[in-house]
């Protein structure tokens, strides 16, 4: 029997055919997936590298910042170095990170009170060598005036009935051999009475408002100028908007952050309040210490107490701050506040900024620091000292951030 060799049907070839073009448009449809998916991950990539190359400018900005202001006087200092950039003199500084990023840094015109700084933030761009996403931002600042660039500042009547002397120092502590003649006593008051000196010794300026008056006791003096010029309207503290931490424990405990109390007083021989870090702490009513209590600040400790309510009296024990630096508590009240009282027996090392109170501070111990308040009363047997460091405080403001 002889066989017949097969052959394929016309039917078996259409069908090969028709499987090569299917797995070459799956092909075709796989490659392109494929492709897009790598292009949307490099645009994906490239779009957190942009996104990401503003925090880098960024911390080259902040880095000049903290030099303009810690290095005020040596704009050469800690690894910025002298340059010239399109023919003005500049201050450069590059910083590098360990995912390859970096920044380049320029500050121009840093011993003026306007210094404009430069800064350029680096990524690498994804899947290349040695080429980088780059964006960069132009910062212009000012130098403002110190808060308390004076001894006593009120919007109206000042007295002066007790303290033997009023004086200044620069930095702690307080040498009264070498004591300063830089305690400016200044009113926007233009009442006849607008200070009262009584017999206390000014060793510093004393200016009233338009046509403002000074009377000095029999046994007063003010070794410094005189004047009737100042018109300068008192600013406003703003109320704090958080978020805040209920502080705790038996005494309230405070570290490093914002807390909120409703109210805070403190009697007898206990302590109210202590402070182990830089702490903020608003209270929405008032602030009250009677007998002997305190609130204690730690050394290595700071706290700016925020008064909501319409009194904060600082009597009894007062406030201890241990560290001798007024720089280290504030006191400021809000346009609710209306009174401030410190009368405590130990020395009060601080700062009262009460735009809208009667400020009253006497008792027996020495006051350092400065006082802003609607009226003050400087009464008692106590000195003044203001610390003149008060008005170095950090000043350096931003004006405009703009991306270049």
């Amino acid at each position: 029997m002889i066989m017949k060799p097969s052959s394929s049907s016309p039917e078996q070839g259409s069908i090969l055919l028709l499987s090569l073009f299917t797995a070459l448009a799956v092909g075709i449809v796989l490659s392109s997936f494929l492709i897009l998916i790598v292009q949307k991950n490099n645009l994906s990539w490239r779009s957190q590298n942009w996104n990401a190359a503003i925090p880098v400018a960024e911390a080259g900005v902040e880095e000049a910042l903290t030099h303009l202001y810690l290095d005020t006087n040596s704009p050469s200092a800690n690894g910025w170095t002298d340059g010239t950039i399109a023919g003005q003199s500049a201050h450069i500084k590059r910083r590098s990170f360990a995912d390859g990023s970096y920044f380049y840094t320029y500050i121009f015109i840093a011993g003026t009170n306007c210094p404009i700084i430069y800064s350029a933030g680096y990524i690498p761009e994804p899947l290349k060598t040695n080429t980088y996403i780059t964006r960069l931002v132009r910062v212009t600042t000012t130098n403002v005036a110190g808060l308390f660039s004076k001894a006593i500042l009120a919007s109206g009547l000042v007295s002066m009935d007790g303290p033997p002397l009023v004086d200044s120092y620069l930095n702690p502590p307080y040498n009264p051999v070498n004591h300063r003649t830089n305690a400016q006593v200044v009113t926007y008051s233009q009442a006849p009475n607008a200070v009262s000196i009584g017999n206390a010794t000014v060793f510093g300026p004393v200016n009233t408002g338009p046509g403002g008056g000074i009377s000095v006791g029999p046994n007063g003096s003010i070794l410094g100028s005189t004047n009737d010029n100042y018109d300068t309207p008192l600013v406003q503290n703003p109320t704090p908007s958080g978020p805040f931490v209920t502080p705790s424990g038996n005494p309230l405990t405070l570290g490093t952050g914002s807390y909120r109390l409703s109210s805070l007083s403190g009697s007898g021989n206990s302590t109210a309040l202590v402070v182990s870090g830089e702490a903020i702490l608003y209270v929405a009513g008032n602030v009250s210490l009677a007998g002997q209590s305190t609130i204690l600040i730690n050394p290595g400790g700071s706290l700016t107490l925020i008064v909501g309510g319409s009194s904060a009296a600082l009597a009894g024990g007062g406030v201890v701050n241990t560290s001798g630096d007024p720089a280290n508590f504030t006191l400021v009240g809000l346009p609710t506040c209306t009174s401030v009282s410190v009368s405590g027996n130990s020395t009060f090392y601080g700062a009262v900024n009460a735009p809208n109170a009667a400020v009253d501070i006497g008792g027996t111990a020495d006051f350092y620091g400065a006082a802003i308040g609607a009226s003050a009363n400087i009464h008692g047997t106590g000195n003044f000292h203001y610390d003149e460091s008060l008005a170095q405080a950090p000043s350096l403001k931003v004006v405009s951030w703009t991306e270049l």
